[in-house]
C-alpha cells in the first residue's frame, strides 16, 4: 500500500511503546483487506494525554489503542464511553467519529474470543489470579457474559485493596457471585481449582524479572477438566503453563490469543471488518 493524502491514520498511545506488536497486527490486517490505512506507535507520557487527544481530534486520527496508565488517564477527555468500559473504569480503544471520541475496552472480550467455543461463560465458575486492570477487564466481561461465580486470589486483600474494590465493583455492577482470598491461601486455592472451569493468571508472575516464577504453589493441584489461561505471552510458556501441562492438562493457553483477539475487536470497531486471525498469528509468531 502506498501512503497518500487519503490514508487513514491509526495508532498506539503508550509509554514505552517500542515493544508493541500492535503495529504489526493492524498493518497486516489493513493490507489483507486492502484498506488505505496505516498504524503507528506514539510514545505518550500520562501528563501529555490531553494534548495527544486534542491532536487526535485536530488531525483526524481515526482511532487509537492505549496501554496503562493511559487507559485510565484518558477517561476525562472522552465524549462517550461504552458501558463495559465505564464499569471497568479503563479504555484500551478509542474511535474518532468526526471529532467525537468514544472509548471501549476490548481486553476481556479478547480473552472470551480466544477461548471460544472451548469455554462457555454462561453459568460457569472461574478463578482469577490478580486484581489489577487486566483482571478487572476479564472479570467484568466474564460477569456480563453470564459467568455465575468469580473467585479472586490476590497478594493483598481486605479494605482498601484492589481485590476488595474489584469485589465491590462486581457486586454492584453485575449479577456474578464474587469471593476474594489471599493468593497464599493454599487450602482455598486447592479447593477452588477443583471446582472452576477456568483459571486465569492476570498477575505479572512469570514474566520480566519474575520469569520462571508461578503464582501457584508447586506442585499445583488442578481438576482434570480445567482450562488454564495465562495472560502473559512473553515468554510463550510460563512456569504456570508448564506445571499445568505436567499435571496432564491439555487445555492450556498463553496470552497471544487474547492479544490478537482484543486487537481484532478494536479493528472491527474501527473498520467494520474482521481481522485475519490466522495470518496475524503467523506474523506474530515470526517476530
Amino acid at each position: 500500500m502506498v501512503i497518500d493524502a487519503k490514508t487513514k491514520l491509526y495508532g498506539l498511545l503508550a509509554h514505552p511503546c517500542q515493544h508493541s506488536m500492535s503495529p504489526l497486527m493492524h498493518n497486516t490486517a489493513f493490507a489483507h483487506h486492502q484498506l488505505n490505512s496505516t498504524y503507528l506507535a506514539f510514545d505518550v507520557l500520562p501528563e501529555n494525554i490531553e494534548a495527544a487527544l486534542a491532536g487526535m481530534r485536530a488531525m483526524g486520527v481515526a482511532g487509537v489503542n492505549l496501554s496503562m496508565p493511559l487507559k485510565t488517564a484518558v477517561l476525562p477527555y472522552l465524549d462517550d464511553i461504552e458501558p463495559a468500559a465505564k464499569l471497568i473504569g479503563a479504555v484500551n480503544t478509542i474511535k474518532n467519529d468526526h471529532g467525537r471520541l468514544t472509548g471501549y475496552n476490548t481486553d476481556g472480550l479478547g480473552l472470551l474470543q480466544a477461548l471460544a467455543p472451548e469455554f462457555e461463560p454462561k453459568g460457569a465458575q472461574i478463578a482469577i489470579l490478580g486484581a489489577g486492570g487486566a483482571a478487572k477487564s476479564v472479570a467484568v466481561h466474564c460477569a456480563l457474559a453470564g459467568v455465575k461465580k468469580i473467585t479472586i486470589f490476590n497478594r493483598h486483600i481486605g479494605p482498601g485493596s484492589r481485590a476488595d474494590a474489584l469485589q465491590q465493583l462486581l457486586a454492584t455492577g453485575t449479577e456474578a457471585e464474587v469471593e476474594v482470598y489471599a493468593l497464599d491461601n493454599t487450602a482455598q486455592l486447592k479447593q477452588t481449582l477443583g471446582q472452576v472451569a477456568l483459571l486465569v493468571n492476570a498477575t505479572n508472575l512469570g514474566m520480566g524479572t519474575y520469569e520462571g516464577q508461578s503464582p501457584l504453589p508447586t506442585p499445583a493441584v488442578f481438576s482434570k477438566d480445567i482450562i488454564v489461561f495465562d495472560m502473559i505471552y512473553a515468554p510463550r510458556e510460563t512456569a504456570l503453563l508448564k506445571s499445568a501441562r505436567a499435571a496432564g492438562l491439555t487445555r492450556v493457553h498463553n496470552g497471544i490469543g487474547m492479544l490478537i483477539q482484543q486487537g481484532a475487536a478494536a479493528f472491527k470497531i474501527w473498520t467494520g471488518e474482521e481481522m485475519p486471525i490466522s495470518l496475524v498469528k503467523e506474523k506474530l509468531e515470526l517476530n
